[in-house]
């Protein structure tokens, strides 16, 4: 089970596929924990988490921890499996409980809410 939850295929298509996700996570992650990139830092999100989403402070830390150290698992392909994972449940966790009522496409035109 710990070579199938810690190894990383080396194939160039599983190669791609982490590269992309954890590039495109680390900003996220970034603006989480540091503030990077327009975000709020750790204090502040983690208040948000909190306080406005009510996830408690356990779950809001992981999510803030898991898109930052995860994102750079995926890129040096350490527990990429595990940390994929993770990502697919944060993401369907953001979709249920912040995104659903905007629609799945961006609203590129602005003539949509969200």
């Amino acid at each position: 089970m710990k070579q199938f939850i810690f190894f990383s295929d080396d194939s160039w298509a599983a190669l791609i596929l982490r590269l992309t996700l954890g590039i495109i996570m680390l900003p996220h992650g970034a603006r989480k924990m540091f503030g990077l990139y327009g975000g709020y830092g750790f204090r502040l999100t983690m208040d948000y988490f909190t306080r406005q989403m009510n996830l408690p402070a356990v779950l809001a830390g992981l999510i803030i921890l898991t898109e930052l150290m995860g994102s750079i698992c995926l890129i040096i392909g350490f527990a990429s499996r595990l940390f994929a994972f993770l990502f697919l449940a944060i993401m369907a966790g953001a979709i249920l409980t912040t995104n659903y009522k905007n629609g799945l496409f961006m609203n590129w035109s602005g003539n949509q809410k969200g």
